[in-house]
C-alpha cells in the first residue's frame, strides 16, 4: 500500500458537493452574460410580435381598385333589383288592369239588352234571328194615300237574318219604339209601303231588308230604342239604338 504526503499547511482538499456548486454557478453566470437578442424567451416574443405585424399589414391593407369593383357590383346589384322590383310591379299592375277590366265586362250587360242597347249599323241577335237598323228617316207623309201623322213618321229600315234551322214570319208587330218614357206600336200605314214587313215568311239563313214605321211627338223623332221580338215566341228581345252613338 502507497502511503501519499498530506497537502500542504492552510490548504484544504475540494469535496464533490463544492465542485457541482461551483459549476452551477458559472453556468448561470455564463447565461447571463449572453446578450439579450440570443436569449429563447425573446426569441419566441419577437417571433410573436412579427406575425402579429405581418397578418395586420396583409389582412388591413385595402386595395382601391378592389374596392372600385365592389362598389360597382354593389351598384350593379342595387340597380338591377330597383329594375327587377319596378318591373315586377309594372307587371302586377297590368295584371291588375286586365282584372279590372275582365270584372267590368263581365258586370256590364251584352251589347243589345236593355240596358245596353247596340247603336245603329251593329247586328245583334236572339235564338231566332239576327237585327240591325240600317236607316232611320223622319217624314210628314209616307205617299200620297197615306194619312198624315199626329206627329212625325219615323221610318226605320231593317235587315232581319234567319239564324234558326226553320222557316220564321217577320212582322210589323215584331217592332215596338221605346222613346220619351213611352212604348210606340208601329204604324199600320206601312202597308202602303212596297218593302214593309207584314208576317213575311223567312227561311233558315235567309236575310230581308224591309220598314217599319212609327207616329211619334216632334221632340221624340229620330230618338229612342227599337225593341225587336218575333210574336208568340220565347226569344229575349233584342234592343236597338236609333242613334250610332
Amino acid at each position: 500500500m502507497t502511503d501519499y504526503p498530506p497537502p500542504p499547511p492552510g490548504q484544504q482538499q475540494p469535496n464533490y458537493g463544492d465542485a457541482k456548486a461551483q459549476a452551477k454557478a458559472a453556468q448561470a453566470y455564463a447565461k447571463a452574460q449572453r446578450p439579450w437578442y440570443k436569449k429563447k424567451r425573446w426569441i419566441a416574443l419577437i417571433a410573436i410580435v412579427a406575425i402579429i405585424v405581418i397578418a395586420s399589414v396583409s389582412g388591413g391593407g385595402s386595395d382601391p381598385e378592389s374596392d372600385d369593383l365592389k362598389a360597382s357590383d354593389s351598384t350593379s346589384d342595387d340597380s338591377s333589383t330597383s329594375k327587377d322590383a319596378s318591373t315586377d310591379s309594372k307587371k302586377d299592375d297590368e295584371k291588375s288592369e286586365e282584372k279590372s277590366e275582365e270584372k267590368s265586362e263581365e258586370k256590364s250587360d251584352p251589347v243589345g239588352s236593355k240596358d245596353n242597347p247596340a247603336p245603329r249599323g251593329k247586328a245583334v241577335q236572339n235564338k231566332s234571328a239576327k237585327y240591325r237598323i240600317d236607316n232611320v228617316e223622319v217624314k210628314d207623309s209616307l205617299s200620297q194615300f197615306s194619312d198624315p201623322p199626329a206627329g212625325k213618321y219615323v221610318v226605320l229600315t231593317l235587315t232581319v237574318e234567319n239564324v234558326k234551322d226553320e222557316t220564321i214570319q217577320i212582322g210589323s208587330g215584331d217592332f215596338t219604339l221605346q222613346v220619351g218614357g213611352n212604348e210606340i206600336d208601329a204604324s199600320d200605314q206601312a202597308f202602303l209601303l212596297d218593302n214593309a214587313f207584314a208576317f213575311d215568311d223567312l227561311s233558315p239563313g235567309l236575310k230581308r231588308s224591309g220598314v217599319v214605321v212609327f207616329d211619334v211627338a216632334p221632340r221624340d223623332a229620330g230618338k229612342g230604342v227599337l225593341k225587336a221580338q218575333a210574336q208568340l215566341s220565347m226569344d229575349d228581345a233584342i234592343y236597338l239604338k236609333l242613334g250610332k252613338n
